[in-house]
Order: structure tokens, then C-alpha cells, then sequence
């Protein structure tokens, strides 16, 4: 993936998702522990956060029999992108070794998904049998600072309920090391009482008659919480303190209840905003009016058990507030934060696989109309596979100044045009950074059936291109022209006509009799 308004070399595009080589490698299931606060809880206190730039590989495999899925492997690996891997070789370096330790882990992970799928067959008869491993990471933050993120691990392998364990994965941006709650704050033990406390008065129907005993036991400080520019959150699975069927505990703990407790260095937010993934179905608490806080609770939801398709809900405070219906069968969202006030970015994906961004303003008692509409996703690129597997590199978005988004076009082809843009809460708009979308370089080139007028980048001359020529995909404004590389690595510009209505045409000729490789979606 490119960085904002820039480009980036065909063969420099995937590098992130690259198994790195390294001498020293955490365990495979357990990031790198340290023994000291690191060198960066030491940075001057004026520094202000400045996000940076985070990758998540996704990947799926998934087995199949006469109709039913035997099991499903989703694992995700975070990875630092673009120039920031350089600028923080450490925590990239750690990133690459889990990626690569954790791949390994997936062979044997299959392995025995596939046999135990493969003995519960004899018990089903003509139920359903699938078997998940799912392991996914949700970035609350992830700047110069701290990468924090909440992941969730789900396993299934046909018990009366999946196993679920959330926990906070915490790195110094710096260094790379784990982060302890000592590291970002000063007084743990008063932390922990304020976390028991939250615990008492909001769970306690829930709660285990000997829980305290057993929160006492808990190594909190370690891998119970993350941290965003609010403050902490600290997470309890089901069975630690309570039973299977009040899902994971989460107690929030901001900055604004006790600012002496945290080391200041935290406490910065960017200048331009903050952005952080929404977990669906699972408790925020937001600033609302009047200083009062709000709890917002966001998910996709099925209205009947015969519907295709998840219908968005939005709960402030207890009440649906969305008024606007929005459906489709796939989601991914973000919580926005700019100039004190918040935003929901939600990417909904329909048929075909078509991508549909909504922000909605998380300020209005009712939500009857998006801020913002338009056709585009979060950006990702296709990772090339064997058939086994399902693989893409996700943007994770950070940074309202920054929105790298796909859309769908069609220029010659349809496919995914990917352009930044800056989050305008003011004007209730995404102002793109660029006049064109960059394209998939990698895609297969169109190859010219006839000799084709063309305008050369380099000096706005025309020339004429031979038939045969192959035209590698660049850049477009998804309407008018597209910009190509020729073999000899000239750039130059084909201009699309659509006065004459369909087909489209270049230099009055339809483009069908102009160019192989066309090929458009229905």
C-alpha cells in the first residue's frame, strides 16, 4: 500500500507482508516481555503523539465438504507500513517475528482443526460441523508512543460454546518491548482499586461469589488492558471473574478521573484527531453534554433469523439512535474523535462485494442521515496465494488526516481505485488529497489491438503506440483518462470518451476494438 499522495514501486508493494529473517524471535503465542520501563516513557513531556502508519494481515483458510465447512484458520499479523518501518525498526522487527512464528504455528493449527473436524462428523449425522480458530486485533492506538491493541482469540471445536479470551497487546513504538501498567502509569496498585471498584458496581449480578479473591490473583498490570486517547480499558474473558454468558467485562478508566496517575507523555492526542477500531457488540464510554458520559454500543444485527442481510445498530446510552437503515452482510468501523466531538466511520460491504463508507455524527440525540456517504472502503491489497487460502494487507485507519480508502471504477476495466483523503467535519466532507485514484499496478496490463494514440507524460507530446503494445495500469480519475506504463517505462496518458455513449471510446473508436483486456462487472 501507497503512502498518501505518494506511489510506490511494483515490486516495494507487498514488502510488508514478506516473512522477515530474524535471529531472536518471541514465542509464538507470547510478545517480548521487558524488565524495565522503556526509553521512551522518558521522552519530554511537550512531545505531542503523531500517529503512524500500521498494516494488518489478514488471512483465511478454509475446508469444505459436499456443501458444509469442516473448519475455518482467520488470523490477523499487525505490521508497520511505509517509511515508519524504517523510522521504528524495533517494534517492525517484533511485528515480522510474530508474523513469521505465527505462520508456522498454522500448519499444525490446520492439522488439528482438520482432525478434529473430522471426528465430530461421526457424531453430526446432518448438523453442521465446523471447527474455528479466529484471531483478530482491534488497534486502539497506535502512534510515535504506544501501539496499543485488543485481541480477541475465539476457538471452537465443538464444546457447547466457542472459548473467547480478549487481551491487551501493548508495545513501545520506540523500542519494541511490552508494556506493563507500570510503564504508563504511576500508582498501579490505586489503578487496580479503582478497576475493582468500576467492577463491583457494574457487574456484579454477574460476578463470581469469590471474585475478588480471584481478581486479587490476576496479573492485570500485564495483558488485561489497552490504552487509547482516553485512557485505559482493562478486559475480563469469560470464566476469570464471571460466568460464560455475561461475555467480556470491560472497565474503562479515563485520564479525566485521575490525570495524576498517568505518565503525561500518554496523555497527548494528535493535533489532527484520532481514530480507533470499533469492537462490535462491546461497551464504549464517550464525553457527552454537559460533561456526563455516554455508552455507546455499536453492531451489526439480524432483525429476522430468515435475513440475509445484518442490519447497523447504534445504542447510546441503552436507545437506538440510528435512525437511517443501513444493511449489509460484512462490517468494519471506526470510532472518530476530532475537536472534542465524535464520529462512527462504518464501511458496509453488500453484494458483490461492494463497499459503501458512512460517518455518521455521534453527537445527535437521533441519527436520521449519514454526515457522509460515498462509494468506498477502508483500502486493501490482495496478497497472492496458493488455493488453500484467503489473504489481504488491511490500512488500519489511524489518522483522520490521512483516510486511505478503495473505490470501485470503471476505466477500462472495472477495479479498485485507492486515493487519500482528510476527514472535514466542518464542511461534512472527505476532501481527497489527490485529482486521481492510484491503480493496481500488478493487475494484467491491456495489450493494444490497434496502433493507439497516446499523450507522453514527460513533455504533453502525442504520439502514436504500435499495435501489441502492452499498457501496465497506473493512475486514473476514474472517469475521463487513465494514465499507463509502457514496456520501455515511458508514462503516458489514454483519454476515454463518453460523448458518443456506449461503449466508451478513444480517438472515436470503441474501446472494445481498441484494447484486449477488457473487462467490465455486471
Amino acid at each position: 500500500l501507497a503512502a498518501c499522495g505518494q506511489e510506490t514501486e511494483p515490486d516495494k508493494k507487498q514488502e510488508a507482508t514478506n516473512t522477515p529473517t530474524v535471529t531472536v524471535a518471541p514465542e509464538a503465542t507470547t510478545a517480548p516481555e521487558v524488565t524495565k520501563a522503556p526509553e521512551a516513557t522518558k521522552a519530554p513531556e511537550a512531545e505531542a503523539a503523531v500517529p503512524i502508519r500500521m498494516l494488518m494481515e489478514h488471512k483465511e483458510i478454509k475446508a469444505w465438504e459436499n456443501g458444509r465447512q469442516l473448519y475455518a484458520v482467520i488470523w490477523q499479523n499487525p505490521l508497520i507500513g511505509g517509511e515508519d518501518a524504517e523510522k521504528y525498526p524495533a517494534i517492525s522487527t517484533v511485528f515480522k517475528a510474530l508474523k513469521s512464528l505465527k505462520d508456522k504455528d498454522l500448519v499444525y493449527l490446520e492439522k488439528n482443526l482438520a482432525e478434529t473436524a473430522e471426528d465430530l462428523k461421526q457424531y453430526a449425522g446432518d448438523m453442521e460441523v465446523s471447527c474455528l480458530d479466529s484471531t483478530r486485533y482491534y488497534v486502539q492506538r497506535a502512534d510515535n508512543h504506544i501501539i496499543s491493541m485488543r485481541h480477541n482469540w475465539s476457538s471452537n471445536t465443538g464444546a457447547a460454546h466457542p472459548m473467547t479470551v480478549v487481551s491487551g497487546y501493548n508495545f513501545s513504538t520506540e523500542t519494541g518491548a511490552m508494556l506493563s501498567l507500570a510503564d504508563v502509569v504511576t500508582d498501579t496498585a490505586q489503578i487496580k482499586e479503582m478497576v475493582k471498584k468500576e467492577l463491583s458496581e457494574q457487574y456484579i449480578d454477574y460476578l463470581f461469589e469469590e471474585w475478588e479473591s480471584l481478581y486479587a490473583e490476576m496479573e492485570i498490570d500485564r495483558r488485561n488492558w489497552t490504552m487509547d486517547y482516553d485512557g485505559l480499558t482493562f478486559y475480563f474473558s469469560p470464566y476469570e471473574l464471571s460466568v460464560y454468558a455475561a461475555g467480556v467485562l470491560t472497565i474503562d478508566i479515563d485520564f479525566a478521573e485521575a490525570p495524576e496517575l498517568f505518565r503525561k507523555i500518554y496523555m497527548t492526542a494528535p493535533e489532527q484527531g484520532s481514530a480507533s477500531a470499533v469492537t462490535f457488540h462491546s461497551y464504549m464510554e464517550l464525553d457527552g453534554a454537559n460533561g456526563k458520559k455516554d455508552t455507546l454500543l455499536v453492531g451489526p444485527f439480524r432483525e429476522s433469523v430468515e435475513d440475509y442481510y445484518l442490519k447497523l445498530g447504534i445504542e447510546k446510552n441503552g436507545e437506538n439512535i440510528l435512525d437511517y437503515e443501513v444493511y449489509a452482510y460484512e462490517y468494519r468501523a471506526y470510532l472518530v474523535t476530532k475537536a472534542e466531538k465524535h464520529y462512527l466511520f462504518v464501511e458496509a460491504t453488500a453484494d458483490n462485494d461492494y463497499d459503501v463508507l458512512y460517518v455518521f455524527d455521534l453527537s445527535q440525540d437521533r441519527i436520521t442521515d449519514p454526515l457522509v456517504q460515498m462509494n468506498a472502503g477502508f483500502a486493501t491489497v490482495p496478497v497472492p496465494t496458493d488455493t488453500t487460502d484467503y489473504s489481504f494487507v488491511e490500512e488500519i485507519f489511524n489518522n483522520p488526516a490521512e483516510i486511505r480508502l478503495s473505490s470501485r471504477l470503471d476505466v477500462f476495466r472495472t477495479m479498485s481505485g485507492t486515493r487519500c483523503y482528510t476527514f472535514d467535519a466542518d464542511a461534512k466532507t472527505l476532501v481527497p488529497q489527490t485529482d486521481f485514484y492510484l491503480l493496481n499496478e500488478t493487475q494484467t496490463p491491456l495489450v493494444a489491438k490497434l496502433p493507439v494514440e497516446v499523450t507522453m507524460l514527460s513533455d504533453q507530446s502525442k504520439e502514436t503506440v504500435p499495435a501489441g503494445t502492452e499498457f501496465t495500469f497506473l493512475r486514473s480519475d476514474g472517469k475521463t483518462y487513465v494514465e499507463f506504463r509502457l514496456p520501455d517505462g515511458r508514462e503516458c496518458r489514454v483519454t476515454r470518451e463518453e460523448s458518443f455513449g456506449w461503449p466508451y471510446t478513444v480517438n472515436g473508436v470503441p474501446e472494445e476494438d481498441v484494447f484486449e483486456g477488457i473487462l467490465y462487472a455486471g
